[in-house]
């Protein structure tokens, strides 16, 4: 799976990094939402690991962004932030292919996150279609 890790901290984006490799997924990593849309257009990232509180476009623009574009609204996002956001939260919610954690969690249990999006999204697009 590839994984496009974006994110102001590069520790963060380091540590989160090598546990996906550690896991076998090929890893890409930005510091920060700009361009996002095209790159993970381009790379065809699997899945976007996304910090909430990133300067300038904040990964809840971003996330609205990859929405709105139809190279990329299929695309699951695992939205990040070191503190509890409700409107992370809510923006998560309002989009079948996102969800809200919070920082701090251990590396072991994003790497499980992140690997059960694509089938979580998939399930989300099934229930869709059915209604």
């Amino acid at each position: 799976m590839r994984v496009l890790v974006v994110d102001d901290d590069a520790d963060f984006r380091f540590l989160v990094g090598k546990a996906l490799l550690a896991h076998g997924h090929a890893v890409d990593e930005l510091p920060s939402a700009f361009g996002l849309v095209n790159t993970v257009a381009a790379i065809g990232a699997d899945v976007v690991v996304l910090d909430c509180g990133l300067p300038g476009l904040s990964g809840t623009g971003a996330l609205e962004l990859l929405a709105r574009d139809r190279r990329t609204q299929h695309v699951p996002v695992l939205l990040v932030s070191a503190a509890a956001s409700e409107q992370a939260r809510a923006m998560a919610s309002l989009h079948g292919n996102a969800q809200f954690v919070e920082k701090g969690l251990r590396l072991g249990r994003l790497v499980q996150l992140v690997e059960g999006m694509p089938a979580r999204t998939s399930a989300a697009a099934r229930e869709r279609s059915r209604t």
